[in-house]
């Protein structure tokens, strides 16, 4: 159901179903020799379409789509028109209180671009602010994928109009897709310049414009993937859209009252925090994987919390919550935790790059329902620490190797001169 083909009435009557509006935004930008420049928007806009077609009529209504974002770091190539990250910030922020002050409960906005997330991070933080009771909640279009993005046969160097963002484009719109100019882009990190080879792999965060990666701007390969790739990620986004809508936003499977949300037993009841929480993609959330460098923590953390531990990835951007655990519980999924980066992670990648490009609602599915699995990886953990147990921190501060660190210049006391 499209917002701009409504009338007012039937939009009124929307707002007190308690529909959700869904805002499609993406760029307006460089995407190489093959791909559009809409590219970022037309991947959005198919996922918002695709996502009414799932849901129930009249949940979920489709706000026409926002095709510009905030891209400075491709203007060096031709076709791409930015817009400042603080105005899009605004803009964000009015859309979202205009459809408050309209009565609507919530707004969720699916983003193609990875450009745009500062500004939505921040629009998000001003209206818990302003607008505390309304839900405001984002979505990267391909960091929602993680499994199906994570079977790709990518390079070392990916991401912008490579592997995954061109399989979107082919089972969206084959028909843009120059497909005789479809070509590698940078593939290795050892081929890039000391800069952008930093901006990829390590904090801090360093932002580069995209022709110091390649001519053309492209990251990763793009001949290596189909049309079938892409229609797996999108039902990998599909689903964890419709998760998002029928557990946090309470939209996809509403009937009736505003409060009346159908969960998969069909009992009618709002969802709790910790539900919010278990879909990845609370209000407070900050999860993607676009084209920018990662800046955000990810350390386990548990907090006591009545009686019980509030489980909770702890980062640069604040908590994100897991769940509720006990203390055994919490302590298994930071061993499980742990155990995963070990053996997941890329080489001299940590733990905050690896979270945010895997994305929190992998790590949930792996942690909190399988407890099989938690046990397993916890049980890998133990084992491999039977064989070193070394401290190196702890072994400086008892004077190993104290040569190693005399001191440039020593002082003495003006009083000891005399």
């Amino acid at each position: 159901m499209k917002y701009a083909e409504l009338t007012s009435p039937e939009v009124q009557q929307l707002v007190e179903a308690g529909a959700v509006p869904v805002l499609p935004i993406g760029a307006l930008e460089q995407h190489g020799r093959a791909l559009p420049v809409g590219t970022d928007t037309l991947r959005a806009e198919g996922v918002v379409d695709r996502l009414a077609q799932r849901c129930p009529e009249g949940s979920v209504v489709t706000l026409p789509p926002l095709p510009y974002g905030v891209s400075p770091h491709h203007t060096r190539l031709p076709g791409t028109v930015t817009v400042p990250a603080r105005l899009y910030c605004d803009l964000l922020i009015s859309l979202a209180e205009s459809l408050a002050d309209a009565g609507w409960q919530s707004l969720l906005i699916v983003t193609g671009h990875g450009g745009n997330r500062p500004a939505l991070t921040l629009a998000q933080q001003e209206l818990l602010s302003r607008r505390p009771d309304f839900r405001f909640a984002w979505a990267p279009v391909t960091g929602l994928a993680a499994n199906a993005t994570r079977a790709l046969d990518t390079t070392e160097v990916s991401g912008h109009s490579g592997e995954a963002e061109t399989a979107q484009v082919l089972a969206l719109r084959p028909d843009l897709v120059r497909s005789e100019d479809l070509k590698p882009g940078a593939t290795r990190l050892d081929e890039l310049a000391p800069a952008p080879r930093l901006s990829r792999v390590t904090s801090p965060s360093l932002a580069v414009t995209f022709d110091q990666y390649h001519p053309t701007g492209v990251l990763g390969d793009p001949t290596a993937v189909t049309a079938e790739d892409g229609e797996a990620i999108l039902a990998e986004v599909l689903d964890r859209l419709e998760e998002l809508d029928r557990g946090v936003l309470g939209g996809a499977h509403r009937r009736g009252q505003a409060g009346d949300v159908l969960h998969g037993d069909g009992e009618g009841l709002p969802p709790s925090p910790h539900q919010e929480a278990a879909t990845g993609l609370a209000p407070a959330a900050d999860e993607d994987l676009g084209d920018e460098p990662a800046a955000v923590g990810g350390l386990l953390d548990a907090d006591v919390l009545d009686g019980g531990l509030d489980l909770a990835v702890v980062g640069a951007d604040g908590d994100r919550a897991l769940e509720e655990v006990g203390e055994d519980e919490a302590l298994e999924v930071i061993v499980a935790l742990t155990q995963m980066y070990r053996e997941q992670a890329r080489y001299l990648e940590r733990t905050a790059p690896w979270i945010e490009r895997v994305g929190l609602a992998y790590i949930q599915s792996r942690l909190l329902p399988d407890e099989e699995e938690r046990a397993e990886l916890a049980h890998r953990f133990f084992y491999s620490q039977q064989f070193s147990q070394d401290d190196p921190w702890a072994a400086r501060v008892a004077g190993a190797e104290r040569e190693m660190h005399a001191p440039m210049a020593r002082f003495q006391p003006v009083g000891e001169m005399a």
